[in-house]
């Protein structure tokens, strides 16, 4: 396991670069497709231990025995500048109208798992909903390239939540 401090070049990194690495911002119908952008970013710059939690908080303070009282921790602020600029981070990566939602989440960890926990079912479901409307085109009077456009709209919007439909289903999809 790497240790979290070697997640420091993290904070390094300018807000307005960071949102170019996930430039979909999360909302109702995208998480899984938002989550599929933040993860590699995540697991880039090690920061999979913020957001899972298991890179708590240091203590604030050390003690210093020869003069009795305690210095401020060095790893306590490194920790405190790198949970900044997740949280900032993941905010910029959400919708205004969804923020509210994570509003009272104060750790990284904390805003992870409460969007992870809001927005997992209704992904469930909507994924469903795209896999239902494909398999219920019909060619109807649609042309054959309307149709076929359609079924790779959504097959893409499936496969970007990682729900792959193979070659063979969208080749008997699109048969009119």
């Amino acid at each position: 396991m790497e240790h979290p401090t070697e997640a420091a070049s993290f904070s390094k990194i300018s807000l307005n670069q960071l949102t170019r690495f996930v430039h979909l911002k999360l909302k109702e119908d995208n998480f899984i497709t938002w989550k599929n952008l933040m993860n590699p970013v995540i697991q880039k710059y090690k920061l999979r231990l913020y957001v899972d939690g298991l890179h708590p908080c240091p203590p604030q303070f050390t003690s210093n025995r020869n003069k009795g009282n305690g210095i401020e921790n060095p790893l306590y602020l490194d920790w405190i500048d790198e949970h900044s600029t997740i949280i900032m981070w993941i905010h910029s990566t959400i919708f205004d109208s969804v923020i509210a939602y994570f509003s009272r989440s104060t750790t990284s960890h904390h805003i992870w798992t409460s969007i992870a926990e809001r927005f997992a079912r209704a992904s469930s479901t909507h994924l469903i909903q795209l896999r239902t409307k494909l398999l219920s085109l019909t060619q109807g009077n649609k042309s054959i390239p309307s149709l076929i456009n359609e079924i790779k709209s959504l097959s893409d919007q499936l496969a970007a939540a990682g729900e792959v439909i193979s070659y063979k289903e969208l080749v008997l999809l699109s048969k009119p």
